[in-house]
């Protein structure tokens, strides 16, 4: 029985000449709301499914060089947006010296030009003006890829020099820092590079991502508006004038952070843990920088609040104990050691309260990157998380492999500056300090003074100005020595750093309660 073999275009080998694609339909485009009107205007063909006759498989945009045609941008339909060929040139004679899209047949001059990032969105920025006034004929036109945006813009100025005004509408989408390093470039940075060309330009903004979308949506009366009477002379975004800000702005009151009840006069000071800061943990080596970390995302849980976890040097399994073992006041190494010292009903308990909630994140890896680890908060702040603690800082710089820690704790500190106001999250990030050489007080006979403590500065940062510079909050763990074999005391929270109210110095004195395994006052306790 012979089986019919459906037809598909990828499984042509013969390569579209400019004469073939010229015979091609001329057809409206359903999908993206566009009429036969409107490609006829711009010249825009379409191959068709030769099954049914009617199925676009693909649309072929023509490009024209000093008003000459010499390619087709094709877009195939057949492939997904970002797999190869998806794009492609029929005579690859393309560049960013070709005339914009829709220059061939847009005025030579008058009040307007109106520029896009892609050839469907000029299309439907004409179409929604030549609805308005059907006797006119916009001079709608678009770059062919944002990365030739300068370049082809620069190479029509006489073009652009007959208009009154230019209007910018590219897409509104804008890299992430990743996509940066790689030099891809997006909407907003098209924009912003076009704009040290031409500084006088003007930029239109849209609700959705581009202009043929506010059409798909059915925004087309929104879209002629932005186009044509609310579009606004660029500005950088680093740039604010006194008018940006409302009253209403003004009088809205500083965020409530969340308190945790384990440090009061911490919490106190900084007034909580607001979203969209930083808050920096400096700590020597065996100071309780990890009890200290598990008892603030404990504390975040308690009070309700979406945490996402990087504890570097323990598992999940781990901190998931930790959490439980503080729920139930008892000591974390005997809850390890022993899971039954409590019943399956308390541990149950504890974790659908604090950790089966669709409000708790773990990281858990053997191998990081600062690239790995800013990639995972990003993803924890877009499924929710408005706290993340990283513990610690130093582990993630002990694989870059570079010979300049300096700077690259610099570089980490200022992306992790830029992404906390970015998702608006609160950051918990501990960092060692450099060993220090320092000598306790010693009596007369030259004998050491116990119990004392180990003083921590916020100079401490191995070296680097960035911990204090960048960060919100700088918090500083103090271990006691007691005596000469090195056993741990009490520790001491000072406050080295408040960019909101700047109350420093020493807030909360702990010491760890050896039966409930809680951090507990112990500012006048003495005898261990």
């Amino acid at each position: 029985m012979s089986v019919k073999r459906e037809w598909k275009p990828s499984m042509s080998l013969s390569k579209e000449t400019l004469e073939e694609v010229n015979n091609y339909p001329i057809v409206a485009i359903p999908s993206r709301k566009l009429t036969k009107e409107t490609c006829e205007h711009f010249g825009v063909r379409c191959s068709l499914n030769p099954l049914d006759g009617k199925t676009i498989e693909a649309i072929y945009f023509p490009v024209y060089e000093k008003g000459v045609l010499v390619d087709y941008q094709k877009k195939d339909l057949t492939k997904a947006k970002n797999e190869d060929y998806h794009f492609t040139f029929i005579t690859k004679k393309a560049s960013s010296s070709s005339d914009l899209f829709g220059q061939n047949v847009a005025p030579t001059g008058g009040k307007k030009s109106y520029t896009h990032e892609g050839a469907l969105d000029a299309m439907s920025s004409w179409q929604v003006m030549k609805e308005k006034y059907p006797t006119g004929n916009p001079a709608c036109v678009a770059i062919m890829a944002t990365s030739w945006a300068v370049k082809q813009v620069a190479n029509q100025q006489s073009f652009y020099e007959k208009f009154q005004e230019t209007v910018m509408a590219l897409d509104q989408d804008e890299c992430t820092p990743e996509e940066l390093k790689k030099g891809i470039i997006k909407g907003k940075e098209a924009t912003a590079a076009i704009a040290q060309l031409m500084p006088n330009i003007l930029v239109a903004s849209f609700s959705e991502k581009d202009a043929n979308d506010m059409l798909k949506e059915g925004k087309g009366e929104e879209l002629y508006w932005a186009l044509v009477s609310k579009s606004k002379p660029y500005v950088p975004e680093e740039i604010k004038f006194g008018s940006d800000i409302s009253i209403e702005e003004i009088m809205t009151p500083l965020q409530e952070g969340v308190y945790i009840d384990a440090f009061p006069k911490t919490m106190k000071m900084l007034r909580g843990f607001r979203k969209g800061e930083m808050t920096i943990i400096l700590a020597p080596t065996k100071s309780g920088k990890s009890t200290i970390c598990r008892e603030l995302g404990y504390g975040i849980l308690d009070k309700g609040g979406f945490l996402g976890n990087q504890f570097l040097e323990e598992d999940q399994k781990k901190t998931v104990q930790a959490y439980i073992a503080l729920d139930n006041n008892v000591l974390l190494p005997a809850f390890r050691e022993n899971p039954n010292i409590l019943t399956r009903e308390q541990v149950k308990a504890s974790k659908d309260r604090l950790i089966d909630n669709n409000r708790t994140v773990f990281l858990e890896a053997n191998k990081l990157s600062p690239e790995t680890v800013l990639k995972n908060m990003r993803y924890m702040a877009a499924i929710g998380a408005e706290y993340i603690i990283l513990d610690h800082l130093s582990f993630v710089l002990s694989g870059t492999h570079s010979t300049d820690e300096r700077k690259d704790i610099d570089l980490l500190l200022h992306e992790l500056a830029a992404f906390k106001k970015e998702a608006n999250v609160h950051l918990i990030v501990v960092a060692h300090i450099k060993r220090k050489d320092f000598q306790p007080k010693k009596d007369k006979e030259g004998n050491i003074l116990y119990p004392y403590w180990i003083p921590v500065s916020k100079e401490d940062g191995r070296g680097s100005a960035a911990f204090e510079q960048l960060c919100d909050n700088l918090i500083v763990i103090e271990p006691e020595v007691l005596n000469a074999e090195g056993q741990r005391g009490r520790i001491r929270i000072k406050i080295a750093a408040a960019r909101e109210w700047d109350d420093t110095g020493i807030s909360d004195t702990l010491i760890m309660d050896r039966e409930t395994g809680r951090m507990v006052n112990a500012e006048n306790k003495f005898e261990f």
